[in-house]
């Protein structure tokens, strides 16, 4: 399974960094490249046509269309192997940056964040822990019973999420533009930043920073062993879990379907 997941990994982000515009040029508004249409190219990024200022310049809900340095997003349910296809892309595709969306959404939960207030007034006290943070088990019992409290969370999180997604993005880009060709840490990788996130698609993610999107999937039924094994979940936990992310934008905008 592995070396012929690789051999697609490598053809795609080939074909990633070979061309500047290739999501509008090639597949036209809100679609994105399908692996099937790799072609060759000579084409080698310019690092001294872009500078930090002009980055900084352009607005956070943006593409950076021209820029050698692009965003894939790694998307696909729960169980479905999306951080083990995100570690093949950095151990041996040597991608520049591996972005881990629910990290960042860890401390979006933080006591100093804004988020935890408005959540607090939203689902009441009984989500709250006596150390003053959410109880994300409690929460998470709540919403993934009930999609409209799943989407109330969703609009209380996602747009913080994607706020210090962008700017990871940008810090990540202006040091590779100022690295020097002697810094092989930088240098060497493939010009690629891999954003792991199950809620892209939902989020509309692939409509701002995201120049190409997979979907990683599975049977429903390995996800479920895995959720039960991994997680100690059991089946019914593991069943609501998954279909609160189940959505029909994964069909419609998929550029690599991988089955892992």
């Amino acid at each position: 399974m592995i070396p012929r997941l690789l051999r697609v990994l490598r053809l795609s982000v080939f074909f990633l960094v070979s061309f500047s515009e290739f999501s509008t040029a090639f597949c036209g508004k809100n679609r994105f490249v399908s692996s099937s249409r790799l072609l060759s190219s000579t084409d080698s990024p310019d690092k001294s046509s872009t500078s930090f200022e002009r980055i900084m310049d352009l607005p956070l809900t943006r593409k950076a269309d021209n820029h050698p340095v692009k965003v894939l997003g790694v998307c696909g349910g729960i169980g479905a192997g999306k951080s083990a296809a995100c570690k093949l892309l950095v151990s041996q595709l040597n991608v520049l940056a591996h972005i881990d969306t629910d990290s960042i959404a860890h401390t979006v939960y933080e006591p100093t964040s804004p988020v935890v207030e408005q959540v607090r007034r939203a689902f009441g006290d009984e989500i709250m822990a006596p150390d003053g943070l959410i109880d994300r088990k409690k929460l998470g019992s709540i919403v993934f019973a009930d999609r409209e409290a799943m989407r109330t969370l969703e609009a209380m999180v996602w747009p913080q999420v994607q706020l210090e997604i962008e700017k990871r993005i940008q810090r990540i880009r202006f040091e590779w533009l100022t690295s020097s060709s002697s810094d092989a840490s930088l240098s060497s990788k493939e010009p690629v930043i891999v954003v792991e996130a199950a809620v892209l698609l939902d989020a509309g993610w692939q409509h701002t920073f995201l120049d190409a999107v997979w979907v990683i999937t599975v049977p429903q039924e390995v996800a479920l062993q895995r959720m039960m094994e991994n997680r100690g979940l059991s089946r019914e936990e593991a069943l609501k879990r998954i279909g609160a992310q189940q959505t029909g934008r994964w069909k419609n905008y998929m550029s690599l379907f991988l089955c892992n």
